[in-house]
């Protein structure tokens, strides 16, 4: 964000010709223990800063019309019951990413690729102390639909939305496919706007070359069946 802003710039100009109606910034690991590990903890408050102003520049000079979400992503640390931080101090990392994220402002936030429900609850807590910006909260999960420990998704989309969450939904996984097949259970437990993200599933290793089965094609196809079924916001996520 800091060292290469047009490259940043460009990128999410690309989102924005191609039709994306809302740019996540570059911040899902500008939390202070993962900048920590690159020795750039005391720049979080100005990376997360220049997250928001990137997305916001861009929209500005096509334009366009979109919304900017600030992405926060997991702490990169196993959180209580399962590890050594505790609640309060897991609250407290996520209150420090969220303020100059909302600060510079962002028009909500984007909690992205949780597997922990213990995590990301403490990750809404924190968010909602910070301001009142809407909450994305996203969970990952394994083929069959379960996140950390087991965690069905009936659970823990029912526990996001009790939590306060705005929308609620999944990101990441394995393709399109179970993400959709995931989307009738999630309906039946909650009325709040589901988004769906799905990565491009696992590669193959063709000739030497590590290909992803998920076309652009085949996820424009999973789009539109997904805003059919009643999903209410569509994306991608890595691969």
């Amino acid at each position: 964000n800091l060292k290469t802003p047009d490259l940043l710039l460009a990128i999410h100009g690309e989102f924005l010709a191609a039709g994306a109606q809302v740019l996540t910034t570059n911040t899902w690991g500008a939390g202070r223990l993962k900048l920590a590990a690159r020795g750039l903890d005391g720049e979080l408050d100005a990376i997360n800063r220049q997250g928001v102003a990137l997305a916001k520049r861009a929209i500005a000079q096509q334009g366009s019309r979109a919304w900017v979400a600030g992405c926060i992503g997991p702490l990169g640390v196993r959180i209580e019951p399962w590890g050594p931080t505790s609640f309060d101090e897991a609250r407290t990392l996520f209150r420090e990413q969220a303020t100059p994220l909302i600060e510079a402002g962002a028009d909500l936030i984007v909690l992205e690729g949780f597997e922990d429900l213990n995590e990301i609850h403490q990750a809404i807590l924190a968010v909602r102390e910070a301001g009142d910006l809407p909450i994305a909260a996203l969970m990952t999960t394994n083929e069959d639909g379960q996140a950390l420990f087991g965690a069905e998704p009936d659970w823990f989309i029912k526990q996001l939305d009790t939590w306060g969450a705005d929308m609620v939904g999944l990101i990441g996984g394995n393709g399109p496919a179970p993400h959709l097949r995931l989307l009738e259970r999630l309906k039946a437990v909650t009325a709040r706007p589901i988004v769906l993200q799905p990565n491009p599933g696992l590669p193959n290793m063709v000739d030497g070359r590590l290909i992803y089965g998920a076309s652009p094609e085949y996820l424009g196809g999973f789009a539109g069946r997904a805003l059919a079924a009643g999903a209410r916001a569509v994306g991608g996520c890595s691969g």
